[in-house]
């Protein structure tokens, strides 16, 4: 019988998780998962326990190196989920295999999912789903045990077996689809002369990223099978050159095949061997060698420019509004495969990423491994302005803060991200106008339109976004717009840094008093629009005729001096209102008020209060003095 020797392999990351303040294991030996206990590793054969990048689950191993879920199986506290022990069809549930990315605690639930041997007269029943390891192997694995019919042959043929298992990974005593990755190693995947030649095959389903094996090995590897040779390894575990290891990355379960099969006849009654095929999820075997990946690195820019350029960059930045960025590493489902942290200069890296087809997202939301992708968000106020690979001009196509990368052998750089911050529009109120009457223009001052945008960005054009208020036409850089020609989409008119119009703006205001609110919105460089918009205001007053009057006075103190900076204000029988301030001797004057209309008139001072006076004018009032009341 072939000798299957226990041999204990230590796997060093889990001294780092049993020690210090980030223990993953409790006083009584059970797997404790508080959130913020993880392990973490640096470059490939180094094993750290810090704070670095590269966060890794409670029960995360680095693994000929890449991040691994720690998954280990032990028959003796497994249970019949459904079906029959050691029969086609059987589900057995390995409870608290591992635990998540996330600090959940996983079971696994092992389906057998076909069984065949040409010397066993059972076609569904078979000797051993998982041999313990008194008997041989490790517990840690998984372990199919077959065997001829009572230990002999049955037949001068040749003998040939299969077992087939479907691993699902789901939360503890569920039936919840759990995604881990994890790297599924066959150890001791050899042979034997008997029956003049045996070989033993492992075969995995589709959806791994790639098949390992040591640089001297004595398997050969097809597609997805990978055969041994016909010869006996001296133990089992202890070397690479009989293993194999598939990586898959974020999945919820896979099926794994431990097969074999004679290149000569057996005899008939003739004794051989038991096969033993062992699964290994713990990382056992080191290859001498890491699964080939590349590190993938870029930058986040404040492009305050965007695209108008057609080019991501500008001033590195990881802290917008002091706000911490995170570049997230998603696979082709949407799923986390690491998150780093973007340096305050804009920088990030992922040091190790095998191959294949991923998208890098910026958020302000770290990823958990393994979870689906966060939001991808930004602080308030900032936009994302596009994404490249590479550091000249070109664009993904989307400004979405993801952009899709294909990862080789070879570094992958300058995976580049934009983003910048929306200006802002501002209210001003321009001085009065007298209104022209008819069909006579105005023009609003420049400077009542105004709007900022954080450095380094810069307010390029406004966009009025809507027909004001009051007003007959409204006309701009010479081109007139009424209430029914005035575009849906608003105009868009150049601006200066200020925000203030580089072509002329003029009303045609309703005849009287107005107020005129023309409603816009900034512009910056990178071709954003201010969130809100700003409101640039135009009073006129009902114009003048050959009856305006003015009216002048006096406002005086309780000592019959002159009161300065008293504010006067006279009301119309509209309700509009008029106001002026008193000069340092206490006079006041107002112009081009209506004959014949009643005002009221009210003088607001901080120390001294005064009664208001009702006036009709029908010239020019002078001597309005104001006194203080007692």
């Amino acid at each position: 019988m072939k000798p299957k020797n226990l041999i204990i392999t230590l796997v060093t990351c889990l001294l780092c998780v049993a020690s210090g303040p980030v223990s993953a294991f409790g006083s009584d030996g059970g797997i404790l998962a508080p959130k913020e206990r993880s392990v973490f590793y640096a470059s490939p054969g180094t094993t750290v326990c810090s704070d670095f990048e590269s966060r890794l689950s409670v029960m995360a191993i680095p693994c000929n190196g890449i991040s691994v879920t720690s998954v280990t199986f032990n028959a003796s506290g497994r249970t019949i989920e459904s079906g029959t022990n050691n029969t086609v069809g059987v589900v057995y549930r390995y409870p608290n295999v591992g635990v998540a990315p996330d600090g959940t605690f996983i079971d696994a639930l092992v389906t057998v999912l076909s069984y065949s041997n040409n010397h066993d007269s059972s076609a569904t029943t078979f000797r051993n789903a998982d041999t313990p390891g008194s008997t041989a192997g490790f517990d840690d694995n998984l372990q199919p045990s077959l065997e001829q019919e009572s230990n002999n042959f049955i037949s001068n043929a040749p003998w040939n077996g299969s077992i087939t298992y479907r691993i699902q990974f789901v939360d503890n005593g569920t039936t919840t689809p759990r995604v881990i990755t994890i790297a599924a190693t066959s150890v001791d995947n050899d042979g034997s002369g008997a029956c003049g030649g045996l070989r033993e095959s492992v075969t995995y389903s589709n959806g791994f990223n790639q098949i390992l094996r040591a640089a001297v090995t004595n398997q050969t590897i097809a597609g997805n099978v990978v055969t041994g040779p016909t010869t006996t390894q001296s133990g089992i575990g202890t070397g690479a050159n009989y293993s194999n290891a598939a990586l898959y990355i974020n999945i919820t379960q896979f099926d794994w095949t431990f097969s074999f099969s004679t290149t000569g006849n057996c005899t008939n009654g003739g004794s051989s061997e038991d096969r033993y095929g062992s699964l290994n999820l713990a990382c056992q075997i080191n290859f001498g060698q890491n699964f080939v990946s590349a590190a993938v690195s870029g930058t986040v820019f404040n492009d305050a420019n965007g695209l108008s350029d057609l080019t991501v960059n500008g001033i590195g930045l990881g802290l917008p509004s002091s706000t911490q960025l995170f570049a997230n590493l998603l696979d082709t489902n949407g799923n986390v495969v690491s998150s780093v942290t973007v340096n305050s200069n804009g920088t990030y890296s992922f040091p190790t990423v095998v191959s294949g087809n991923y998208q890098v997202q910026i958020s302000t939301v770290q990823g958990v491994e393994s979870d689906p992708a966060p939001a991808t968000t930004l602080p308030a106020g900032w936009v994302n302005t596009g994404e490249n690979l590479g550091a000249g001009s070109g664009s993904d196509g989307t400004p979405n803060g993801h952009l899709p990368i294909t990862v080789a052998s070879s570094s992958l750089t300058n995976a580049n991200f934009g983003i910048e911050q929306r200006p802002s529009a501002g209210t001003s109120t321009a001085p009065a106008q007298v209104n022209p009457g008819g069909t006579n223009n105005i023009t609003v001052p420049a400077a009542t339109f105004t709007a900022s945008d954080p450095s380094p960005g810069t307010v390029v054009s406004i966009r009025i976004i809507a027909f004001p208020n009051e007003v007959t036409t409204l006309t701009i850089n010479g081109t007139p717009y009424t209430a029914g020609t005035f575009p849906p989409g608003g105009v868009v008119i150049p601006a200066d840094s200020a925000g203030n119009p580089l072509q002329t703006v003029l009303i045609d205001p309703f005849d009287g008093n107005r107020t005129i609110t023309i409603n816009f919105v900034s512009i910056d460089a990178a071709g954003y629009e201010s969130l809100g918009f700003g409101s640039a205001i135009q009073p006129v007053s009902a114009g003048t005729t050959a009856a305006d009057v003015s009216v002048s006075g006096r406002v005086l103190d309780d000592q019959g001096r002159g009161a300065p900076r008293a504010f006067i204000t006279i009301v119309g029988p509209d309700g509009s209102a008029r106001t002026a301030i008193t000069n340092p001797f206490g006079y006041f004057y107002m112009d081009a008020l209506e004959v014949n209309t009643l005002y009221v008139v009210r003088v607001s001072h901080k120390r001294f209060r005064y009664e208001p006076r009702s006036i009709t004018l029908v010239e020019e009032l002078t001597g309005l003095d104001f006194v203080p009341e007692p």
